[in-house]
């Protein structure tokens, strides 16, 4: 699921045409525009996401070192003296704002938010944010995978047609 929406995103962005960008600086994948130095990762949430409430989403796993420093840069912004993490030049989506676009699915809803996070807690997993954009819920009731075989040959791999019911 991650990776297509990975793809999806960066499809809808891309067909834009605003100079939105693959970032994949070490292996992270983001979207990004430099121009307005924003990135958006995408990141599976907790029972919290999309939803407003008492206690603020977290992210679903633990996150690394690339997300600790995202955020760092989100929080402090690109500092004017080097820091030695700062050597080398950083690549044009690191120069960015990073947002974390966190889906969860619960009871065939899709719940997502575009958050900026701000905070990494004891546990690694992101939780605090800036900004929480909450995003319309989409259903997944009515939607019917069924297998196609058009022309009976079963040599050849199985198609799959999705479809709503």
């Amino acid at each position: 699921m991650w990776a297509e929406t990975v793809g999806e995103l960066r499809t809808q962005l891309l067909n834009l045409n605003q100079d939105w960008k693959i970032g994949q600086t070490n292996n992270y994948e983001t979207s990004y525009h430099s121009g307005r130095r924003i990135a958006i990762a995408v990141v599976g949430g907790d029972g919290n996401t999309g939803v407003t409430g008492f206690n603020p989403p977290k992210t679903a796993k633990r996150r690394g070192p690339i997300t600790a420093r995202r955020i760092k840069r989100n929080v402090i912004g690109q500092m004017p003296f080097n820091l030695p993490e700062f050597v080398d030049p950083p690549e044009d989506d690191e120069q960015c704002v990073t947002w974390f676009y966190l889906l969860k699915a619960r009871k065939e809803v899709m719940y997502s938010e575009l958050s900026l996070p701000v905070s990494l807690g004891a546990d690694s997993r992101i939780d605090q944010w800036a900004v929480r954009i909450i995003l319309p819920h989409v259903g997944f009731t009515g939607v019917a995978i069924t297998p196609v075989d058009l022309d009976g040959d079963d040599d050849e791999p199985p198609q799959i047609h999705v479809d709503r019911k």
